[in-house]
């Protein structure tokens, strides 16, 4: 993959642009953490990205002042879809109390290192139920006994499935997301055992257990 870094003008607002070149078919557009991130082929011309950029650019700010608006303190951090205040004491044994709007934490890690512990933990409790949940209507349609699952912070994706390996891999990092978009993923990746590509017949597939997929994956990827 080949990585660059430019600077467009979107509504005589200077932005930065991250642009991913890799052996895409298609070039998509997104916007995480507020940047513009396009990941398309090695071939696509830098005056056909920025024009597609262009093209979408209220879309592209939309998102991007959305996202502003939605940053946090330093004190703060997402999870299940709401913000939570962050009490950190130190001490040699990690511990995790919630209460209505704050996470009581005992921990000797940094802020980000603490919060990334958090979710594997909250994680490694909450997905085995939300995938046994997805299961049982998955198998409405199908008939799939329940995977191994492993839980990991991850880069670049959501989740992964090893149909090879019965294995599904959910990105630690959904605990920032509401439940119906965490389902949604682990619905995307139960697919992949019946349809091992994106093609037709995968989201065909997908909109039976996951009717609102569309909806659910908009709205995960406007983060």
């Amino acid at each position: 993959m080949k990585k660059e870094l430019k600077e467009i003008e979107l509504n005589q607002e200077r932005i930065k642009v991250i642009i991913n070149r890799k052996n895409n078919k298609n070039t998509y557009i997104k916007v995480v953490e507020g940047n513009i991130v396009v990941n398309t082929h090695f071939f696509m011309l830098d005056k056909d990205i920025e024009r597609l950029l262009i093209l979408n650019a209220n879309k592209i700010l939309k998102i991007l002042n959305k996202q502003k608006s939605q940053k946090l303190l330093d004190n703060q951090f997402r999870y299940l879809g709401k913000i939570y205040e962050l009490v950190i004491r130190p001490g040699r044994k990690f511990t995790i109390e919630k209460t209505k709007d704050t996470f009581y934490i005992v921990s000797n890690y940094d802020i980000d290192k603490t919060i990334e512990k958090v979710y594997k933990k909250e994680a490694e409790i909450l997905f085995p139920q939300l995938l046994t949940e997805c299961l049982k209507e998955f198998n409405k349609y199908y008939h799939k006994l329940p995977p191994k699952l492993v839980i990991r912070k991850m880069r670049r994706r959501f989740g992964t499935c090893y149909y090879t390996k019965d294995q599904i891999c959910l990105n630690s990092q959904l605990m920032k997301y509401e439940i119906d978009l965490i389902k949604y993923v682990i619905y995307h990746e139960l697919v992949h055992f019946i349809e091992h590509n994106h093609s037709k017949k995968f989201y065909a597939c997908l909109e039976k257990v996951c009717p609102n997929y569309k909806e659910l994956k908009k709205k995960l990827n406007s983060f």
